[in-house]
């Protein structure tokens, strides 16, 4: 008889900050072989899609997990059936259950009862599968058909105030009004609910129409995990919000001069990442995070960059940008918004953001407050560019303006330095010549 080990394969932090991931499709099934390094089944974080490989070489035993299931940290996801070996022995080693090694017997030798348990915790179900030789058992999955709906809607029979008070709302329905009576005034049925109807019949202000329900749609694992950074970041983040306007028009002329002659085309957002680069390595207590009592200043200036790559929100992360002039920032800024719109990034190319920008310029807002991305202190967001009369010389002239919203972390930075940062920032822009200057 061959001896083998039953090795599980848990969800491990792939990134610093990480807490759960939702798995998104399974790639095996019970009873398939693996071999070490094979993907089994990939999970989607907040950052990107991340494969899961088998650890060792053997058969698929079992899943404690189905697809859209959101699973922990350490927690189990798959079960394999490795064969015996020095590395299979060390990854025993190393499970959280004590799983003892057993016997596999052929399947016309194998006996009438099931054994007691494959894996740790593990309840057993008919012989399923027959894989070689072994003898292969697996836990039946539940089927999605079997889950428990959802409530959605209103249902004021269940609402707990509404049974503590006197006052008990009566929903009416469409097929409430197919019987009401016809309403004098408006010449259709009526619920009497209005002040405005004048139907003899007496109007209670005990009934409440309830809205109609188009349909309801189920959040992505990508919307789940934005909502629930979103929380996060309300929830902890003091934050403020200070707004300016910036001059661009010198900006835009020498833009169209530069990549007039230059093979790759900066865009107008990349001279705006500039100006930011410099502005937060001459003042690093803004490029910075709250660890517990700790303020943490990064040495280098990281920017995420808000990406909206259909319907799915990314945060593509430049690293080192204070060490890249305007040509190399336009380039990879290309480069990494090309792979977030194909959903290619990797969790290298997301991971350790310091600072965000968020520009809405493309969907005509000119101000709005952005949302502070944990752990950091502030994010930047850009609007729309837009003309303005500006008096110059005694005379009236059309200006290119374009409104800054700056959101800050209120415990580890004042209103006093945020705004000079902001207004180092809008020293960039005007006077646009820093931006590509180098001695």
């Amino acid at each position: 008889m061959e001896e083998l080990f039953m090795i599980s394969v848990e969800l491990p932090q792939l990134v610093k900050g990480m807490d759960e991931a939702v798995v998104v499709s399974r790639l095996k099934h019970p009873g398939d072989p693996v071999k070490k390094g094979e993907t089994i089944l990939e999970v989607e974080t907040e950052k990107a899609i991340v494969a899961i490989d088998s650890p060792c070489s053997g058969v698929v035993s079992q899943f404690d997990c189905q697809e859209d299931d959101v699973v922990c940290i350490g927690k189990p996801l798959c079960w394999i059936c490795a064969e015996n070996s020095s590395e299979s022995e060390a990854l025993a080693s190393k499970s959280n259950e004590s799983v003892k090694p057993f016997s596999l017997m052929d399947a016309q030798s194998a006996p009438q009862s099931i054994p007691v348990a494959l894996a740790a915790g593990a309840e057993m179900s008919t012989l399923q599968t027959v894989f070689g030789k072994a003898a292969v058992y697996s836990i039946p999955s539940q089927t999605p058909a079997s889950r428990s709906p959802r409530p959605i809607g209103f249902n004021p029979q269940n609402d707990v105030a509404s049974a503590q008070t006197a006052f008990k709302p009566r929903v009416v329905t469409d097929v409430d009004l197919m019987d009401a009576p016809i309403c004098d005034k408006t010449n259709e049925r009526c619920s009497h609910a209005s002040t405005e109807c004048s139907c003899n019949v007496k109007r209670s202000d005990e009934v409440i129409v309830s809205p109609r329900i188009a349909k309801s749609v189920a959040m992505t694992s990508i919307r789940r995990t934005i909502a629930r950074r979103m929380n996060l970041s309300v929830q902890t983040i003091p934050a403020s919000t200070i707004f300016r306007k910036a001059d661009v028009s010198e900006l835009i002329k020498m833009r169209l001069k530069i990549n007039r002659f230059s093979n790759v085309k900066a865009s107008l957002n990349d001279y705006f990442t500039k100006a930011t680069v410099m502005a937060l390595a001459l003042m690093p207590e803004l490029n910075s995070s709250l660890d517990g009592d700790q303020i943490i200043q990064y040495a280098d200036v990281n920017i995420g960059m808000a990406v909206d790559a259909k319907g799915s929100l990314y945060v593509p992360v430049i690293h080192q940008a204070q060490n890249m002039d305007i040509l190399a920032i336009a380039a990879q800024t290309k480069r990494l918004i090309d792979k977030a719109e194909q959903h290619k990034l990797t969790l290298e190319e997301m991971a350790n953001p310091t600072f965000t920008i968020s520009n809405m310029g493309a969907l005509g807002v000119e101000y709005f407050t952005p949302i502070i991305l944990p752990p950091q202190s502030g994010i930047l967001g850009i609007g729309a560019t837009f003309d303005e009369p500006v008096e110059k010389d005694g005379k009236w002239e059309a200006r290119k303006r374009v409104g800054l919203s700056y959101a800050f972390d209120h415990r580890i930075i004042d209103g006093a330095l945020a705004s000079k940062f902001l207004k180092k920032i809008i020293e960039f822009l005007e006077e646009p010549i820093q931006l590509i200057w180098k001695e």
